[in-house]
């Protein structure tokens, strides 16, 4: 029973990070519910849903790097780099 409320928790946070406007915490969020989400389908042997979720962890941890690096560049002074999020 603990195990399946776990299952919903983790799928709930996929769904409320869909709802962000902000990318930053779109990807924090999703990233967490996530990680969540590998924990709950290893303990139930869904193997292709680790590997997906594994997959979008992978995807939010190379994109929250790659935003970081461009807010890093935008701050230097004399170079004037867009962002695509005010978070």
């Amino acid at each position: 029973m603990i195990l399946t409320i776990f299952g919903w928790i983790g799928s709930a946070g996929v769904v409320f990070s869909l709802l962000q406007s902000r990318m930053t915490r779109l990807r924090v969020i999703n990233l967490v519910a996530s990680v969540a989400l590998i924990l709950y389908n290893a303990l139930i042997a869904s193997w292709p849903m680790v590997g997906m979720n594994a997959a979008i962890v992978l995807i939010d941890v190379y994109q929250l790097f790659k935003q970081r690096t461009s807010a890093t560049v935008a701050r230097k002074p004399g170079r004037e780099v867009a962002r695509s999020d005010n978070a």
